[in-house]
Formats: structure tokens, sequence, C-alpha cells
């Protein structure tokens, strides 16, 4: 299972887990893929077409699995498609954010994992929509079309300030339904988008 980071926002007196802000839980894959990530991105003011230069970001291919998903696939907090899993009216709620990949099984996996173990609502929209993931076939990107389709990609439908105002408004939409505790979490990319959102 690939590393997750969950950035919890207390919304509640008693916090969404109790006193802790922010719980990280440590699979075995791509940590090392986003400790500068934040840092490349603010490269972007630079007079430079380069959104993301982290070696490991660039070079590791996606993982695949065979996993069969609990969840649904729908429609849902003004996208097309959200894979949404977990049970309803608790309260709580968690809006994942996957890598550039899109949906993978090991992605859902993660959702339903956490929908079970923490008794929560979990939604996946897609945020790439009307725009397909990024391509897995030109992983690792070792040409120089492959890096300037990652670029132009990490520019376009990746664009993280883009990200970070859907995260808003599946929150708000969250919000607007009942769920007064609503945590954030992604992968490798996700994981930009979702340490940005708990910041503002």
């Amino acid at each position: 299972m690939p590393h997750l980071y969950l950035n919890i926002r207390n919304d509640a007196k008693g916090g969404f887990l109790g006193r802790y802000n922010y719980l990280i839980i440590r699979g075995n894959l791509w940590m090392f893929r986003l400790r500068n990530l934040a840092s490349h991105l603010a490269r972007r003011t630079m007079a430079t077409t380069i959104l993301n230069s982290n070696t490991a970001c660039c070079t590791i291919p996606p993982v695949h699995s065979t996993y069969e998903p609990k969840g649904t696939t729908k429609a849902y907090a003004g996208f097309q498609k959200a894979y949404v899993t977990g049970p309803d009216g608790t309260g709580r709620a968690l809006i994942g954010i996957y890598d550039i990949f899109g949906f993978f099984p090991q992605t859902q996996q993660g959702a339903d994992i956490l929908a079970h173990t923490l008794d929560a609502k979990v939604v996946l929209p897609d945020f790439f929509e009307p725009n397909a993931p990024f391509a897995a076939s030109d992983y690792p990107p070792d040409t120089d079309e492959k890096k300037a389709r990652l670029q132009a990609f990490f520019g376009g439908p990746a664009e993280i300030k883009k990200a970070v105002g859907n995260v808003k408004k599946v929150g708000k939409f969250l919000k607007d339904e009942g769920y007064t505790k609503v945590g954030v979490y992604g992968y490798c990319w996700g994981w930009c988008s979702s340490l940005l959102y708990g910041g503002i």
C-alpha cells in the first residue's frame, strides 16, 4: 500500500480524531516522491516550463493491482464521476485525491480501508474531468516528447490551484449535506493538493 497522508481539518470540539490534527498512515511506496514537490511547483513563477522536476516522481511507473473496489462510482458533488464508499449519516467524511494516473484499484482500496476503519464516508472525485488522467504508458517520461507531455499535464489538468479550488467545492458540498467533520488526504500529486488545502 502506498504512503497515505491524511490532513484533518478540525471543525468541531473534540476534532475528527480527538486531539490529533494530522493522521499519517504509512505504507511503503510514495513518500520520497513528494518531499520537495511543493518547492518544485513554486518554481512556476520562474521563466521555465518545468513544473515538476522531482526525479523519483518522474521515473517510477505506477503500481498495478487487481483489487475489487467495494464502493460505487457515480455523479456526486458537482462531478460527473466520483468514487464513493463508506456509511452515510456518521457526520464524518473524507475527500480523497488520487495521483496523476487517476482512478486505480489500489487508490479505491485505500478509500475502502479508511471508510471502514474510521466509519466515515469517503469521496474520490474525478478532479481531472473533463480531461483524462496522465497516461501510464508515458511513464517513465524517458523521451523529450514524454517529458513535454508530463509538464504540460502539470500545467493543465493537474494545475494545483484548480485542484485546491475543487477540494473546497467538495468540502462545502459535504458540509451542506450535514457532515460536520471533513478531512482531506491524497496520494503523490494529490498529497500536495491536500497539503495546500489544509494550509488555507
